[in-house]
């Protein structure tokens, strides 16, 4: 291979790596994190223990199958508007927030992420919420 072929071909690589050595970059699944109360909270604390497990449990380890981003508002109620808008700026996959409080903020922030609130207090009457059918009744 002459010199000229050889540095053009390293401009090559250089330039657009994936697509030369034929790989493609494969983004981790995101999960947007928000909580009112602040970090070492023990019931945040429990809660991210218990999510965390049970994520585990179906074969999905934080840092090898999924991103976690973490926001806490540190029991300012005022910082959740703009937490939850730092966070969908972020483009994760879904949203968790912990209650109807961080439900409300992230819903004014977006309505294209799916968010997922596992303490959401009365959502029929939060006519901004919308609202999926669980599983039947028994």
């Amino acid at each position: 291979m002459r010199r000229r072929e050889f540095i053009g071909l390293l401009a090559t690589i250089a330039v657009c790596p994936q697509t030369v050595l034929g790989q493609t970059a494969k983004r981790r699944p995101v999960v947007a994190f928000l909580w009112f109360p602040p970090k070492g909270n023990p019931l945040i604390v429990g809660f991210l223990n218990q999510f965390l497990t049970g994520m585990r449990e179906l074969g999905y380890v934080e840092g090898r199958d999924f991103e976690m981003v973490y926001r806490y508002a540190d029991f300012h109620a005022e910082r959740l508007p703009g937490l939850a808008a730092e966070l969908v700026q972020l483009e994760p996959d879904v949203i968790l927030g912990g209650a109807t409080i961080q439900a409300v903020a992230f819903k004014q922030a977006t309505d294209k992420i799916p968010i997922v609130v596992p303490a959401l207090a009365d959502p029929v009457s939060l006519a901004s919420l919308k609202t999926t059918p669980g599983p039947p009744a028994m």
